[in-house]
């Protein structure tokens, strides 16, 4: 495909590229493909970043029992947040990133509400993550069935997919670490480069026989030292942030006595913009 570099070719670059201090590397870490992609990049590049992982009170979930294995594998520090599940905290926080990142959707509120307490934690400059690659090898089960059929079709999915910053709950969680905690952010699977190189590829070529193929097989030597690949789950089902969500339908801000907690979260938004909030 004309293409001198494999997908670990141009992670590494986008790592030598835009980081500077190596002994002050943080890693948000599931344990999931996309971020040992980033892991495994790092050590190869002198890196031994601090690994952060978290989980809701009570909720020890499979990231979490990976993300141990690797962490003692590697000899990494490793620190695990444990998000309390105290419903008034829920609810402040509902508000805050509504407000704050002018969002409402459900995907974009979970999946960058964990991150309010992880990103207190983090001590060094540079905060890396897997990140958005879901976007391009188009695991969601609806991109998938289209996007198998035919490469124009996957393409101008994807294409539309990462025209919204906020696809992956990118552009808020990008604001939260940058214009908040005043950290630089590395999301490689947002590089342009590494999108060029994704766009060479159908929807069978990234993802058979194993989902994530192009990540299993540049980084095989990896993968085969632990015998941890496991498909993708999505943030906020795995880590049950959704169930977790939805006890803001027996709270006060339930005012308008809705059944789905994305409704919640749209009134809020229309409360803002009257300005009665």
């Amino acid at each position: 495909m004309g293409e001198e570099l494999d997908l670990r070719g141009h992670i590494n670059s986008v790592i030598n590229n835009q980081i500077h201090d190596k002994s002050n590397v943080a890693l948000l870490f599931s344990g999931g493909t996309d971020s040992l992609t980033c892991l495994f990049s790092l050590l190869e590049s002198g890196i031994r970043p601090t690994l952060y992982s978290f989980h809701l009170e009570g909720v020890i979930h499979k990231d979490i029992e990976i993300s141990k294995q690797v962490a003692e594998f590697y000899n990494l520090k490793h620190k695990i947040i444990v998000i309390k599940k105290d419903v008034e905290q829920l609810q402040k926080d509902v508000r805050y990133l509504i407000s704050q990142f002018e969002i409402f959707r459900k995907t974009n509120v979970q999946c960058t509400y964990p991150f309010l307490h992880v990103l207190p934690k983090v001590q060094e400059s540079f905060v890396m993550t897997g990140l958005c690659a879901d976007d391009l090898y188009g695991t969601a089960k609806s991109v998938a069935i289209k996007g198998a059929k035919s490469k124009e079709t996957f393409d101008t999915i994807r294409n539309k997919t990462l025209s919204n910053l906020n696809s992956s709950a990118y552009r808020s969680i990008k604001q939260l670490v940058e214009d908040v905690f005043q950290k630089k952010f590395i999301v490689p699977y947002r590089e342009e480069s590494v999108i060029s190189y994704f766009m060479n590829f159908s929807w069978e070529e990234l993802n058979r026989p194993k989902q994530k193929q192009i990540a299993v097989k540049a980084y095989a030597d990896y993968f085969d030292k632990q015998k941890i690949y496991r498909r993708n789950t999505n943030l906020q089902v795995g880590s049950k942030i959704r169930e977790w969500h939805d006890e803001l339908l027996k709270t006060e801000l339930n005012v308008n006595n809705r059944k789905r907690v994305d409704e919640i979260y749209k009134d809020i938004r229309r409360e803002l913009n009257n300005g009665d909030l």
